[in-house]
């Protein structure tokens, strides 16, 4: 039986424990903070910018791509389920709110990024960053997303080819994530297929114009970073007008 929450008691504990550490430039989360802008320009040249639209970040963590749409003026809701992310994610917009840093401050919430608790048709950008990959049930959160959608909206995620589901994760999140049955026979998410299946899940859901981009830049940024984690792409589909 497929799973209806896409959480790991486990995992929440560990980002919680984290979350003080997410909104420091100096610390693990550095390359975070750096490579952000490449992603937020992309997202926001393939949704025409984010002036006057309502955005949802699934899986927001705390909240960097969040704040980040909302200094372009979109009106952000952000959902996670570890409440130490999302707090420090309200600390840091609430701050920015109160120097005058942000017109439309992000309203962050609990939230299952298979499932969000939004009304349907309430949202023109549904985005996300490095959560594709960790989805129980990447199908079945693409059929809400697009109930969630205005027509024309899009949803822009942005993720690596090639999951690394190493020894920094829990047993279980491991052992649910590369269950073979999960994407097909002999396909697991360390394949480079993963992608061409989530192509085919999006358009099974209704999505027009499903794409996937080599993000070129953000690789060259690891590269020169001396990280390995290269392969990062973006998974781009729209809901038609009717």
């Amino acid at each position: 039986m497929k799973p209806n929450v896409n959480a790991d008691p486990a995992e929440l504990a560990k980002f919680s424990a984290l979350a003080h550490r997410w909104w420091d430039p100096t610390s693990e989360f550095k390359p975070l903070h750096d490579i952000n802008p490449l992603r937020l320009e992309f997202i926001a040249q393939r949704c025409g910018g984010f002036e006057g639209k309502e955005a949802l970040d699934v899986g927001c963590g705390g909240g960097i791509l969040a704040e980040a749409m909302a200094r372009a003026r979109a009106r952000v809701t952000g959902i996670d389920l570890s409440e130490g992310m999302l707090a420090d994610g309200r600390g840091i917009a609430a701050e920015r709110a109160r120097v005058g840093a942000a017109s439309y401050p992000p309203n962050f919430k609990i939230g299952d990024a298979m499932n969000p608790p939004l009304e349907p048709a309430s949202v023109d950008v549904v985005a996300n960053r490095n959560v594709i990959w960790t989805l129980l049930d990447p199908q079945a959160a693409f059929g809400n997303w697009i109930k969630l959608l205005r027509p024309g909206g899009r949803v822009l995620a942005v993720h690596h080819w090639r999951m690394r589901a190493g020894s920094t994760y829990s047993d279980a999140l491991r052992s649910a994530l590369l269950e073979k049955s999960a994407l097909g026979p002999g396909l697991t998410r360390n394949d480079p297929q993963f992608t061409e299946v989530l192509v085919d899940w999006l358009a099974e859901a209704g999505f027009a114009d499903v794409r996937t981009t080599d993000l070129v830049e953000v690789d060259g940024f690891e590269a020169e970073q001396g990280s390995d984690h290269l392969g990062w792409l973006a998974l781009t589909a729209v809901k038609q007008l009717r």
